[in-house]
This record gives structure tokens, C-alpha cells and sequence, in this order.
């Protein structure tokens, strides 16, 4: 098993007598016993996951995998790019506890990583290899990232209920993740996971306008929704009004309509 760890505020803790700073990821190889002195007041959360799918999701998300090695390594991110990925790591814990509600005990399965796991550590993949310099090179033709886009765009429409990572639409158009950002990028104006929630959210929108008698979490749910507080959230943001507002407004103009209809009669 690999430890990954990752620091938000670090409040002079230390592990295998390296000083931590805030901001910092740390690697940790397999194996081995690592000795940490966490100070009180530090905020900071961590993965395992087994070494044969760690080096997997670096292969399929840069194209390459980093060297191993025998003692810990440390890359410290700018604010920006640390408070991105830590909050992705948040969002995973709640979809690691849906997923494990959800087990239904297959063996296969259980050795699978859940989407949002695979999707972070890409995450992280993609960022040590921009901080290494060894990317790949983009291909930046129209042609090409026009394609991509729209190949991404379609697998979204049609499986919008699913749980749908950047990995595993890395996997579909046949790119790395940083080739599938920048085709995203830009031909759409935004990441490829805004891209999958902004969809959604106004798929469900358009659902709940119908006023069909389904309730708020019914349509999110059928619409590939993990967490229904932060999605109201995120639907107050883009629309300016709550989802329960929306279905109000919907029950009401269909009142107003069959009102109408009973004076023409």
C-alpha cells in the first residue's frame, strides 16, 4: 500500500524528521515504518490506496510513472492549488462513505477504487508532473481538441446519471488529463468537472420546471447527485434561487394555466 498525506495547515508538525510547511503533499512508500509528530491544531487528511493502482492512475492520467522511492517526497503547491485539491479531498470522504454504503460485498468490486478516489489521485498525479517539468506535450491542434471535447461532451449526456470522474472521461476520449483540461478549456470555457455539474444542474433544473410531482431529491438523485447539500448549494449559485423555489415557481404558473383554461371554457 502507498500513503499519500496531505497538509492544509501544518501548525510545525514534522514526519520522518522533515519539517511539514502548509500546502505540502507528501508520498510515502510502501513498506516500512515512518515515524510523525502531528502538532495540535493541524488540519490535514490522507489516502491509502494499493501501490499496483497507484502507479495504474499515473500511467492513464500523465503517461508515465514517477520513480519510486525509498523515503518520503514532499511538494509543497501554491494557496490556490492546495485549497483546490484538499477540498477535493473532502468532497471524496463523503463519496467514500456512498460508496462503501453501496457495497454489496463483490469481491471485484471492492478491489475497484471508487470514481472520486481514482479522479483525485489523477488529480495529484497530473500536479507532481507539472511540478517535476515532465509532462507530455499538449496537442494543441483545433481539430484535435474540438474532437475531444465533443467525445467527452457526448459520454456526459448519456451517462449524466452515472458518477462520472475526469478519469474516467480520460479513459473514454483515449487522453491524458491534462490533454482533456486543456480541450475543455478551450472549447467549453471551463474545467471538465464544471462542466459535468453545470450539465447537471441544468438538467435537473429543466426537470424540475416540468412540476411533474417528483420530489427535489428524487430528480437530483436520478441525476448522478452525491451530496444534496452541496448541490443546493451549487444550484443556488448558478440560478439564484433554491431547487424548492423552482419547483414552487413551476406548480404556480401551472396553477395560473389551468385557470385560465377553465375561463376560456
Amino acid at each position: 500500500m502507498a500513503a499519500l498525506l496531505f497538509i492544509e495547515r501544518s501548525q510545525g508538525s514534522s514526519i520522518a524528521g522533515r519539517p511539514l510547511g502548509d500546502h505540502m503533499v507528501l508520498s510515502l512508500p510502501a513498506g516500512g515504518e515512518i515515524k510523525a509528530s502531528m502538532r495540535e491544531g493541524a488540519v490535514y487528511r490522507g489516502l491509502v490506496v494499493p501501490v499496483d493502482q497507484w502507479l495504474a492512475i499515473q500511467q492513464q492520467a500523465v503517461g508515465f510513472v514517477q520513480d519510486d522511492h525509498d523515503t518520503p517526497t514532499i511538494m509543497t503547491l501554491d494557496t490556490a492549488t492546495a485549497s483546490a485539491l484538499f477540498e477535493e479531498t473532502v468532497r471524496l470522504g463523503d463519496r467514500l462513505d456512498e460508496h462503501l454504503a453501496r457495497d454489496t460485498g463483490d469481491g471485484e468490486a471492492g478491489r475497484r477504487l471508487p470514481l472520486a478516489m481514482v479522479d483525485c489521485l489523477a488529480h495529484l498525479a497530473d500536479l507532481q508532473a507539472r511540478a517535476r517539468g515532465s509532462h507530455e506535450a499538449i496537442n494543441r491542434s483545433v481539430d484535435a481538441r474540438l474532437r475531444q471535447a465533443l467525445r467527452a461532451k457526448d459520454f456526459i449526456l448519456a451517462h449524466l446519471a452515472d458518477d462520472i470522474s475526469v478519469e474516467r472521461l480520460c479513459a473514454v476520449v483515449n487522453v491524458s488529463r491534462r490533454q482533456l483540461e486543456y480541450a475543455f478549456r478551450t472549447t467549453f470555457d471551463c474545467s471538465p468537472y464544471d462542466f459535468i455539474q453545470s450539465v447537471r444542474l441544468n438538467e435537473i433544473r429543466r426537470q424540475l420546471q416540468l412540476g411533474d410531482g417528483r420530489t427535489v431529491t428524487e430528480i437530483a438523485l436520478e441525476n448522478g447527485i452525491q451530496h444534496l447539500g452541496r448541490f443546493s448549494a451549487a444550484y443556488r449559485a448558478l440560478f439564484g434561487e433554491l431547487p424548492k423555489e423552482t419547483v414552487r415557481q413551476a406548480i404556480a404558473g401551472r396553477s395560473r394555466n389551468d385557470r385560465g383554461g377553465a375561463r376560456r371554457r
